[in-house]
């Protein structure tokens, strides 16, 4: 039992501050076909690749998703 007053430390490893890289979902898929492609993007995330290394873009999701669908295209 801990007493009351008492300083309680706690260690939480890095790993669990990592951010996790974007990927779009099925259920963010509003619709789709041979041509085109409507998601849900969510506010904050870029349209496009900025020259920032390594930050999440919906474009990258995109391909990442439909590469995943279809890995033979």
């Amino acid at each position: 039992f801990v007493k009351k007053g008492a300083i309680v430390s706690v260690l939480v490893p890095d790993a669990l501050f990592t951010k996790l890289p974007f990927q779009l979902s099925e259920d963010q898929v509003v619709y789709e076909d041979s041509d085109i492609i409507v998601v849900d993007k969510p506010s904050g995330l870029s349209t496009q690749s900025t020259q920032t290394p390594g930050e999440d873009h919906l474009y990258g999701a995109v391909i990442a998703y439909l590469t995943a669908k279809n890995p033979s295209k």
